[in-house]
């Protein structure tokens, strides 16, 4: 989509955060949400900020994206291999 000019994907991942085109705003009004967590992504999912199989597919892997990261290198980096794992699949179920 061209938007005074530039370019814009529906769904898009720029340093750890998850940006959408906020579906229901259109055509009146654009703005792009950004999820900062796999869960701000999963919300976006529920109340249907994206839509489209498509977009709510990519949406949700970018979620897992974000689960990982966040297990890695955010609230869970100091805990032990099984418990990032519990984590992660615990993301799983949320954006499922």
């Amino acid at each position: 989509m061209r938007v005074n000019g530039k370019h814009y994907r529906t769904v898009w991942m720029e340093d750890g955060v998850v940006k959408l085109i906020d579906q229901p705003l259109l055509p009146h009004k654009f703005e792009i949400y950004e999820c900062r967590t796999h869960t701000d992504t999963a919300r976006a999912i529920s109340t249907m900020v994206v839509r489209g199989a498509g977009a709510i597919g990519s949406a949700g892997g970018f979620g897992m994206a974000q689960a990982v990261i966040e297990a890695f290198t955010g609230n869970g980096s100091e805990a032990d291999e099984q418990d990032k794992i519990k984590y992660i699949e615990k993301a799983k179920d949320t954006l499922k």
